[in-house]
């Protein structure tokens, strides 16, 4: 940081910056001025040459608000970064299932939120290149028709018709002989057609189907809740293999820690209880303490500590309940 007052500032290189931000972010003058403190019709004016004050003030009020964004995009990188995908036991076991799909079965992942299911998909479809496609469904896409639109947009085909019919039929010819695989996150948004549907692409196609979502799917694949149950014990016996867990395990905590090099006991233990809370935990928990960890100690300009978590934890208001061991 350098402080205005001590240093020549230069005029145009102020002007060519904020008109630089301008085009780059796409921002009005009235959000620069909301974001800045200074009025709009300044900062316009100084940048079209009809300002009449003094320039050099402008300047070194701009240089301030320069050096703010650049430490609030700096901190930002470095905080909220998701880091490189690690390969937890239970991401090892999830690939495994991603593995034993993509060799023409179905598997299915009933898991809470936290423990790796959508970053072990991506880091699967990454490696393995274009026969493995991830389709992400929502309440929105749980028909049919809203399905198949999502599985042809992961696969990308250009859908010839409207027709429902047809348009799986396009489906069927672009994954046929081709040992290909379809990740489903979120499939416990799907309703009963739609999960037929996906059985006839794996009967017809051979294509390999990972069902990932949560507990609610696994109960109702097992005709345990929900309307239909028979239908769905159907479409459970063409299930190869799968897993269902609540949380992280206290290994997958340490392999986290150990791929982030943190390396304090103390510290490896809160995130540890942060993480297996069954109320509120998993890696979404972990990471968003640590984000807000981190940026305490910026603020303060300390390494990182003991204190700074633990005080995150307090202020994200995390029930944590123990389990009996």
């Amino acid at each position: 940081m350098n402080n205005p007052e001590d240093m020549p500032v230069d005029i145009d290189e102020m002007i060519a910056w904020l008109l630089a931000l301008r085009q780059r972010t796409g921002m009005s003058w009235s959000a620069i001025e909301k974001d800045s403190g200074i009025p709009a019709a300044t900062l316009s004016a100084f940048c079209n040459g009809t300002y009449q004050g003094r320039l050099d003030n402008i300047s070194r009020r701009l240089f301030q608000y320069r050096q703010k964004r650049s430490s609030q995009d700096n901190r930002a990188r470095e905080v909220m970064a998701a880091g490189p995908f690690v390969e937890t036991p239970t991401a090892q076991i999830l690939l495994f299932l991603l593995e034993q799909a993509h060799a023409g079965g179905m598997t299915v992942a009933a898991t809470g939120p936290g423990t790796g299911k959508t970053r072990s998909a991506e880091h699967y479809q990454q490696s393995m290149g274009e026969t493995v496609f991830l389709a992400t469904m929502e309440k929105s896409t749980k028909t049919v028709s809203a399905m198949i639109a999502e599985v042809m947009r992961a696969m990308r085909i250009t859908s010839k018709s409207g027709w429902t019919q047809q348009r799986s039929a396009q489906v069927i010819d672009h994954v046929k002989g081709r040992r290909a695989l379809l990740i489903v996150d979120e499939a416990n948004h799907l309703d009963l057609d739609s999960m037929e549907q996906l059985r006839s692409w794996y009967d017809k196609a051979g294509l390999g189907i990972a069902l990932w979502g949560n507990e609610e799917l696994n109960m109702r694949l097992l005709g345990q809740a929900g309307t239909n149950r028979h239908a769905y014990r159907r479409l459970n016996g063409r299930i190869d293999n799968r897993l269902i867990q609540d949380t992280p395990t206290a290994e997958d905590v340490a392999a986290f820690c150990d791929a982030i090099d943190m390396i304090e006991a103390p510290i490896r233990d809160m995130l540890t209880e942060v993480a297996l809370s069954p109320i509120n935990g998993g890696f979404h928990e972990v990471r968003k303490v640590l984000n807000a960890a981190r940026l305490n100690a910026l603020g303060l300009e300390q390494s990182l500590g003991e204190d700074h978590v633990a005080r995150a934890i307090a202020n994200r208001v995390i029930r944590i309940e123990r389990r009996a061991a």
